[in-house]
């Protein structure tokens, strides 16, 4: 696209070329650890990803991945607040690394054996968020 500028006095600017690339596009992020419906104990939680926690990948074809985030949540009704399960609403937490990447979530985390749900999502550098991927599963220390 080819863009001119003319001012008040009615000098006019060269014409100069810009080129953008409009991204309504989500990202998507699949999670490699853990698959979902499964039990786990620690030990099982503990070697499934390089680093124990909830891992996986992220893509975006158009503007690339920003961040992908993780939110836990203990049976029906508490989320991870970075603490505790004690949170009455859902919050998300960064992961490390885009492409790859990692929730460090270490079996000793886990407060009792229960039902726990985590809900993954991605968002790319132009603002669109994924809706978020769900894995569900039982840890039983």
């Amino acid at each position: 696209m080819r863009v001119r500028a003319t001012d008040t006095a009615g000098n006019v600017e060269s014409p100069s070329s810009r080129t953008w690339v409009y991204d309504n596009t989500n990202p998507s992020s699949t999670v490699t650890f853990p698959l979902n419906n499964t039990s786990q104990t620690t030990a099982t939680w503990n070697a499934g990803c390089s680093s124990p926690g909830i891992c996986g990948t992220a893509s975006d074809a158009t503007s690339g991945v920003q961040r992908v985030e993780v939110s836990i949540r203990r049976g029906t009704n508490v989320y991870w607040n970075g603490t505790s399960f004690s949170s009455s609403t859902e919050i998300f937490f960064p992961a490390t690394g885009t492409s790859t990447w990692n929730f460090a979530f270490p079996a000793s985390n886990f407060p009792a054996a229960s039902s726990y749900r985590f809900r993954v999502r991605a968002r790319d550098n132009a603002g669109n968020v994924q809706s978020p991927v769900a894995r569900t599963i039982t840890f039983a220390p």
